[in-house]
């Protein structure tokens, strides 16, 4: 009598299973770099997007002329710097006087000091650089150019055109 305990297994070999298992890790390490780089890009866009906000909510105070806390006139500039302090993962929202200095002096409450978050940083070097908007055009009042930030090999550049228009890059 034949063995049919052998010929009619539906199991897997031991084989078979340690094939199906390493062509699983094989394609799972192929993959894992393509989702960290698009993990990557994701927050590089991410902290592009709140900066390109911030920048907008800046022209926008400018434009209304808001008051700053304590203070009894309009500030006809508001602004954002980057890089103070040296700490390239940093911005701040602030109201400007006439020189394109940040008023001293103004309540907290009208600052504004964000933290790029995920390992996100701006390619600022050592040196801070400013985009402060006139009240009645919200034009660069200073300064316009563009600003990167990057994570890694992703980056992203904010450019400020001549007009206060704010793109990305």
């Amino acid at each position: 009598m034949p063995n049919s305990f052998y010929s009619n297994s539906l199991g897997f070999t031991l084989i078979e299973l340690l094939i199906t298992i390493s062509i699983m890790a094989i394609l799972s390490a192929m993959v894992f770099p393509g989702f960290a780089g698009f993990a990557d890009n994701q927050q590089v866009q991410q902290q592009t997007l709140n900066v390109v906000s911030d920048a907008e909510i800046s022209k926008n105070k400018a434009l209304a002329g808001a008051y700053s806390t304590g203070s009894t006139t309009k500030s006809a500039y508001w602004g954002i710097i980057f890089c103070s302090n040296s700490n390239n993962d940093e911005y701040t929202l602030t109201a400007f006087d006439d020189t394109g200095s940040p008023l001293t002096g103004i309540s907290t409450s009208d600052t504004k000091l964000v933290k790029l978050q995920g390992g996100v940083s701006f390619n600022c070097g050592t040196t801070e650089k400013s985009w402060v908007f006139e009240r009645l055009t919200g034009a660069p009042f200073l300064d316009e150019g563009d600003v990167k930030i990057s994570k890694g090999t992703r980056a992203r550049t904010i450019l400020l055109e001549p007009s206060g228009a704010i793109s990305i890059q």
